[in-house]
């Protein structure tokens, strides 16, 4: 009879892959591997050239500032990275300031957990928000603002709905 024990002995564990098939032969409880692993990130620095550990967290202590008490980083592959936050409130306000960069190079950043193969993960979208400043009153509408909007990628919603600010040209 195949035990837990002999499975361990017998795995050659190199990945997170590796780890959650032990856990899953294992049976162990997803919730009881995840407890404390609650408030994580994953994000990915882009830029061509590598960005060591300890370079991502002092820029992540620079533009979190105060904001973000004591947190833990950790490099998973080139330019890939992973936060632990110690409070629930610190990481929903990481996520909603986003988007970020470090030393002038974009973060994306999502939610992530242990159990989620970062591998299988896409870095190639971020929401932005974008003004056009000092449009032309002719302007000042919906398909207008889309048509620009569409011309840096898929508009999400804008502001005001109706594409008319009353006290600025900008929208």
């Amino acid at each position: 009879m195949l035990t837990i024990a002999n499975h361990f002995d017998a795995a050659l564990i190199e990945s997170s892959d590796d780890i959650r098939e032990v856990v899953n032969v294992a049976q162990i409880n997803p919730r009881l591997v995840l407890q404390g692993q609650e408030f994580n990130i994953i994000g990915k620095v882009i830029t061509s050239s590598t960005m060591s550990r300890g370079q991502a967290e002092r820029f992540a202590r620079q533009i979190w500032g105060n904001n973000v008490g004591d947190f833990e980083l950790r490099k998973k592959s080139k330019n890939l990275f992973t936060v632990k936050f110690e409070t629930k409130e610190e990481w929903k306000w990481v996520l909603s300031e986003a988007p970020w960069c470090l030393d002038g190079f974009l973060w994306i950043i999502k939610p992530w957990n242990p159990t989620q193969n970062y591998g299988d993960m896409s870095f190639d979208k971020q929401q932005f928000w974008v003004i056009f400043k000092d449009l032309p009153r002719e302007f000042l509408n919906v398909f207008v603002a889309r048509e620009m909007g569409l011309i840096l990628g898929e508009v999400l919603e804008l502001d005001p709905d109706d594409a008319n600010p009353v006290e600025t040209n900008d929208v």
